[in-house]
């Protein structure tokens, strides 16, 4: 333990912790990526794309708006100030 006060915390005291908890932070998203696979077949058996390029680019749409989602909640919750500390650190170097 850091020594110092009692309201002191060292983060190597808490890796496996931090660790569990991106896990279970994590892991909804595994489910969410079967609904936008189980959608994309959806839509596809719907409407019987011929075309392989059009079902590509279906699939490509998915798997981004499924990104933004996750990275949007991502930054959101975990990091909600990162872009005033990028302004921060650019404001510093200049």
């Amino acid at each position: 333990m850091q020594e110092g006060t009692k309201y002191t915390l060292n983060i190597d005291d808490y890796e496996g912790y931090l660790f569990i908890f991106y896990f279970l932070f994590f892991f909804p998203f595994y489910f969410i990526s079967f609904f936008f696979i189980r959608t994309f077949f959806f839509i596809y058996s719907f409407y019987n794309f011929k075309s392989f390029f059009l079902l590509l680019l279906l699939l490509l749409l998915l798997l981004a708006v499924f990104f933004l989602l996750l990275f949007s909640f991502f930054n959101s919750i975990l990091f909600p100030f990162s872009s005033f500390l990028i302004c921060v650190n650019i404001i510093y170097i200049y």
